[in-house]
């Protein structure tokens, strides 16, 4: 992280705060984790998905800052990657704002529903976020849903 804080005090002093921030985030939780590990202090430690989806917001964000030219195109490369960002990047602002968890909503439930079964109380349309990262529908819809989707979801950011 040095290595990396120098860089950018030498060459990109604007983008230091930010850079800052994120290396304040990870420091934290990797002492968390080593405490995890290494200390009978385990009592108030808990996982939530709420860290989670901090830790890979900031992942992206590191990425960014220090792959800004190439990042977006990269993440672009990856079949469904930009658009599991996106998700991740409005999971993180349902925290401060939870009337986006409905409009997310509203976005996926236009998307083709696969019957996976001969059941006809199945909607042919439709998908809601379900608390299950394993949810087919969402995936299905995620792969199938492209750049249409990514714009329809990246639109609920701002």
């Amino acid at each position: 992280m040095k290595d990396v804080h120098d860089v950018f005090d030498a060459r990109r002093k604007t983008e230091l705060p930010f850079l800052d921030s994120l290396h304040v985030s990870m420091k934290a939780r990797r002492e968390l984790r080593n405490d995890f590990f290494h200390s009978a202090k385990l009592l108030n430690l808990s996982i939530a998905q709420r860290d989670c989806v901090e830790a890979f917001c900031d992942l992206l964000d590191y990425g960014k800052l220090l792959f800004p030219s190439t990042w977006a195109d990269a993440l672009a490369s990856e079949r469904t990657l930009d658009t599991l960002e996106i998700l991740l990047r409005l999971d993180r602002k349902c925290y401060s704002n939870p009337s986006v968890i409905a409009k997310v909503s509203d976005v996926l439930k236009s998307c083709p529903r696969y019957r996976l079964s001969a059941k006809k109380s199945i909607p042919k349309s439709g998908v809601q976020v379900a608390e299950y990262p394993d949810d087919l529908h969402l995936m299905l819809s995620i792969i199938d849903g492209g750049q249409e989707l990514r714009d329809k979801l990246a639109a609920l950011l701002p």
